[in-house]
């Protein structure tokens, strides 16, 4: 067992688990010195979760930035209209921009 969890192979490229399946003649889990098996190759959709969590935690700065860029607009829009509603009439208006 540990050697196949160390990576080691025996003399023909297969893991420990390889001879053993070997030896009693079946197909077991069989791997060759590259390391890649039919279990390896399915975990693909094992690692969505990963890759979508990678997209998020690089996206995040950015999608952040541009919510609060948006809600600062929103909210001077929203405060300018407010004050020039409230102080209409004032000779101090014109001096705004």
């Amino acid at each position: 067992m540990w050697s196949a969890r160390l990576g080691l192979r025996g003399r023909n490229g297969l893991s420990a688990a390889g001879e053993r399946a070997q030896r009693s003649g079946g197909t077991g889990s069989a791997q060759r010195g590259n390391g890649l098996s039919a279990a390896g190759i399915c975990m693909l959709p094992g690692m969505a979760g990963g890759i979508v969590m990678a997209a998020i935690l690089l996206l995040a700065p950015f999608m952040i930035t541009i919510s609060l860029s948006a809600v600062a607009a929103l909210l001077g829009t929203l405060l300018k209209q407010d004050a020039e509603a409230r102080h209409d009439g004032s000779s101090l208006i014109e001096t705004n921009v």
